[in-house]
């Protein structure tokens, strides 16, 4: 059973945890996300819609080209895939809900 987790510190040597790929500018942008959704934000802070395409389009980028591609661990179990798949970040929501 492959199990893959976006937590390293669960189960150690049981499990692949994955790491997007940076990108200039996103980080920043998903550190405000944190923010609002903590409760520390200026309250009239918000995000963009050219912030949020910027998540989507590097979320699909890296979902794409690292973990949808033919044995990535996001594919289905019978294309390579992993079997359990537990996602702990506020980062990723979309390739949460993203298939192969």
């Amino acid at each position: 059973m492959k199990i893959l987790v976006c937590d390293s510190h669960m189960a150690p040597g049981t499990n692949t945890s994955i790491v997007p790929k940076p990108r200039p500018g996103v980080f920043r942008i998903t550190k405000n996300i944190h923010n609002i959704l903590q409760g520390v934000s200026h309250p009239d802070q918000r995000i963009s819609a050219e912030e949020k395409q910027a998540i989507i389009d590097w979320i699909t980028e890296n979902a794409n080209r690292y973990w949808f591609s033919e044995g990535g661990p996001l594919c289905p179990p019978e294309q390579g895939g992993a079997d359990v798949v537990i996602v702990r970040t506020d980062h990723f929501p979309t390739a949460a809900i993203q298939g192969c």
